[in-house]
């Protein structure tokens, strides 16, 4: 919420958070696997949403809440959701999984890119290893997109610079603003978790 207080203050339209940005709360399943323990993180997903939703009303924001596991039937997926300030929520999907994300948390991708209304415009979210593949934004600046959010988590300075590249990239290609935001700092204590590099822009 300190977060989300800060922005607001400075009266903008948006506050992005990062791709898993409640990895922390991983530590309290160290005791299980690293599969069982993002599949028991996802029981937050819901009331986190929830309460981003009651934020973006509070503190007059849209917020793009950076992505979190969320069961979807037997399956696990990488997903996020756009909470605008009137109270409305939408979800989006993390399309291409990463080989670690398949590896370690058995998740799987989702089927669907779309373009959100909000009062400021269309705009469209993807998550992190997504802004690699040049498809997925034609598609959604076909469908009238202005400004592209990427949440993204990177574990070395060479990852994050590929996902910054390859957001500058889309921004030319599709002529339209890009913002991204990713996770910075180590959690030791959380397995396949350790350390994240990141510089938001």
């Amino acid at each position: 919420e300190f977060f989300i207080d800060a922005v607001a203050s400075y009266k903008t339209d948006f506050c992005l958070f990062p791709e898993l940005f409640n990895a922390p709360l991983l530590a309290e399943f160290n005791h299980l696997d690293e599969a069982r323990a993002m599949r028991s993180l996802a029981k937050y997903t819901e009331p986190l949403r929830d309460r981003f939703v009651d934020f973006a009303i509070r503190y007059n924001v849209n917020i793009i809440t950076g992505s979190m596991p969320m069961l979807d039937g037997k399956h696990l997926k990488n997903v996020g959701f756009l909470c605008r300030r009137d109270g409305t929520w939408e979800r989006f999907e993390k399309v291409h999984i990463t080989p670690n994300e398949v590896q370690y948390w058995g998740m799987v991708g989702g089927d669907e890119v779309r373009v959100f209304d909000t009062d400021c415009g269309k705009v469209g979210v993807l998550i992190c290893y997504d802004v690699e593949f040049p498809e997925l934004p034609r598609l959604m600046a076909l469908q009238g997109m202005q400004i592209l959010f990427v949440p993204f988590l990177t574990d070395t300075q060479n990852g994050y610079i590929r996902v910054r590249r390859c957001a500058q990239a889309r921004a030319i290609e599709n002529e339209c603003y890009v913002a991204i935001a990713g996770s910075v700092g180590n959690l030791p204590k959380v397995e396949n978790m350790d350390i994240q590099f990141a510089q938001s822009a």
